[in-house]
């Protein structure tokens, strides 16, 4: 058997920490952070052992193949509508996450 660390894990609910960031820092509510998953992978930030993380929202995945989705497959066209948040997670815990969601007007947003 062979297991492919690198290509990072299966996607997967999100992690009670990673909800509590996104509920102090973004404000999200346990309604939102329900439907979230994640994905994450083995990387190097400023020459460190960090895991990247992205944080998606499965109904919008292309072609609802969520439960399949390798962590680079959220920057492929028809994908990336679906990343949410992304960043890393140091190795003494400290996590850093970017908001992804488009901006209310932006081309991609559902503001009509």
């Amino acid at each position: 058997m062979s297991l492919m660390f690198w290509k990072g894990s299966k996607p997967q609910v999100v992690t009670q920490a990673i909800s509590q960031f996104l509920t102090s820092e973004f404000r999200l509510g346990p309604e939102l952070l329900a439907t979230l998953w994640m994905s994450e992978k083995n990387g190097k930030y400023s020459n460190r052992k960090v895991r990247m993380v992205r944080i998606f929202d499965p109904k919008l995945v292309f072609a609802g193949e969520a439960s399949r989705l390798q962590f680079d497959d959220l920057k492929t066209p028809g994908n990336e509508k679906s990343l949410q948040f992304e960043g890393r997670i140091e190795m003494d815990g400290a996590l850093y996450l970017v908001d992804r969601r488009p901006k209310a007007g932006s081309p991609g947003s559902d503001s009509r």
